[in-house]
């Protein structure tokens, strides 16, 4: 509240001298209201066009880099039946987009599908060491599953609540 306040009071200000200059003009009234305008209007600007919190640009410059080095080698033939096509990120999260590259294979709905393998994603969120690094980020993990034959999309999202839940149960605090 008190940024607002230190951004529009100069504003207010030379509002209420330009007011009296109608009324009464006196130079020193007039420069103080330019002054007063100039000052103002930096200050809202500023405060308009504050970067993001460093903690926010850091994680949100991790996850691409990530993605973007991970691109280097994809796409990549997991299994038999799925394929890690690409990744991407957001500003709080690292998507993975797969191809599922057998048609027969799909006899879940999307609803199933996700409720199948979202343990297991969890799982290797909060076990693998590749993860280790990222965790402290707290970066959701956006699995996005489609096979585009069958018109077969899923989208399952693991949240730093799941992955955190999950470390404490893998690895529960001594006696």
């Amino acid at each position: 509240m008190t940024e607002i306040i230190d951004a529009f009071l100069p504003l207010a200000i030379a509002a209420f001298c330009i007011y009296r200059v109608q009324k009464k003009p006196s130079s020193w009234l007039k420069v103080l209201s330019v002054v007063l305008l100039l000052v103002g209007f930096n200050n809202v600007y500023r405060y308009y066009t504050k970067p993001a919190s460093p903690a926010v640009v850091d994680r949100a410059c991790v996850l691409d880099q990530i993605a973007q080095a991970s691109n280097r080698t994809l796409p990549r033939q997991l299994d038999d039946l799925v394929r890690l096509d690409r990744m991407s990120s957001t500003e709080d999260a690292l998507v993975f987009h797969y191809t599922i590259t057998k048609s027969a294979s799909i006899t879940y709905t999307a609803k199933e599908f996700e409720e199948t393998n979202k343990p297991d994603l969890i799982s290797r969120v909060s076990s693998n060491p590749g993860f280790e690094q990222l965790r402290p980020l707290q970066p959701k993990f956006i699995h996005i599953f489609t096979n585009r034959d069958v018109g077969f999309e899923s989208k399952i999202t693991i949240t730093p609540e799941n992955y955190q839940k999950a470390e404490q149960v893998v690895a529960p605090n001594g006696p």
